[in-house]
């Protein structure tokens, strides 16, 4: 995404969408992993990563053909051509139910995203039925 400083990103209405600070998982996931499509207490390949996540708030998470999954915590989409783009279900990913509430909507399509779509992205929207829907942010 866009370079955001520490004064624009202080700028942000934090009351309307909540700011995540993100970093990208340094090894990928294994798509087949059964556990990653199913909400289950073996979270053990979401740890690893969380574990490790630095001063980072979430990780996203990336998969073997280098397609972008979720974060350790929510779903994802980044616009692209004007369409808010979310991974589908065969790269690797828990299916939300915010994120199955945005696809009925309309409000988000399904496509492969790629590291360079997060980088060049104007802003990553995550949603999980949880937290809601916030803003994640890049670093660097």
């Amino acid at each position: 995404p866009k370079e955001i400083n520490a004064t624009e990103l202080e700028s942000l209405d934090k009351e309307v969408l909540p700011v995540c600070k993100l970093k990208l998982a340094p090894k990928h996931i294994y798509s087949s992993n059964h556990f990653l499509y199913h909400k289950t207490t073996c979270r053990e390949v979401y740890n690893q990563f969380w574990r490790n996540k630095g001063d980072a708030d979430d990780v996203i998470l990336i998969n073997e053909r280098m397609e972008v999954t979720e974060t350790c915590t929510a779903n994802l989409a980044v616009e692209k051509n004007g369409i808010w783009i979310t991974p589908p279900f065969i790269c690797g990913l828990l299916p939300g139910t915010m994120r199955e509430k945005l696809l009925a909507e309309g409000s988000i399509e399904l496509g492969i995203l790629t590291i360079s779509d997060i980088r060049s992205a104007k802003m990553i929207r995550l949603f999980n039925s949880v937290r809601g829907e916030f803003v994640g942010v890049l670093s660097s």
